[in-house]
């Protein structure tokens, strides 16, 4: 993680805890400030590299895949690695690791948003070219160039235990203080 840390490539602990993260997409897009940032983390030019060292072996799938039918793509991946009976009847697919809500300031400000949208166009053709070659699904969404900012469900604030930053041991144990 260090090395990492060190090539720009991962933040460290006390960076994120200092909240060096900077939460305008403004700020990313700015050449005169972090807008290195975003050219630094763009993957489509390594696409055909990745299919051309793998060949047939890359399976490429697209996040919408993953949230909308996830038995689907977790069933191509088994049968893709030879698992002949990968879920019993009934496994459920849960979403882990994300939250709703705005993160930054991009979804806010659709001028910024139509500019990343622009400086990304090069991103999402060729992550449709390396989906239409690896024989996966090109989903809808990407073909609409639809983002989290579009999607209002992901948008909504859940004002909620987890969401406030207090455990749910805290929570119980105020409750209970207060019912005396």
């Amino acid at each position: 993680l260090e090395e990492a840390v060190e090539n720009g490539d991962a933040l460290s602990t006390l960076a994120l805890l200092q909240g060096d993260c900077s939460s305008s997409m403004a700020d990313i897009m700015d050449p005169n400030k972090e807008g290195q940032w975003l050219e630094h983390w763009t993957f489509g030019a390594h696409l055909g590299t990745l299919r051309r060292f793998f060949g047939e072996r890359l399976l490429v799938f697209h996040q919408d895949e993953l949230r909308e039918d996830p038995a689907s793509l977790f069933g191509r991946l088994a049968e893709r690695l030879g698992v002949q009976r990968p879920f019993h009847e009934g496994t459920e697919f849960r979403r882990h690791h994300w939250r709703p809500g705005h993160r930054t300031d991009l979804c806010r400000n659709a001028s910024l948003f139509r500019r990343l949208r622009r400086h990304l166009e090069p991103e999402y053709r060729a992550l449709e070219q390396a989906l239409h070659d690896s024989g996966s699904p090109v989903p809808p969404g990407l073909l609409a160039r639809r983002t989290r900012c579009e999607r209002g469900e992901e948008l909504k604030d859940r004002v909620g235990l987890f969401h406030l930053g207090v455990s749910v041991q805290a929570a119980q144990e105020g409750l209970e203080r207060g019912a005396d």
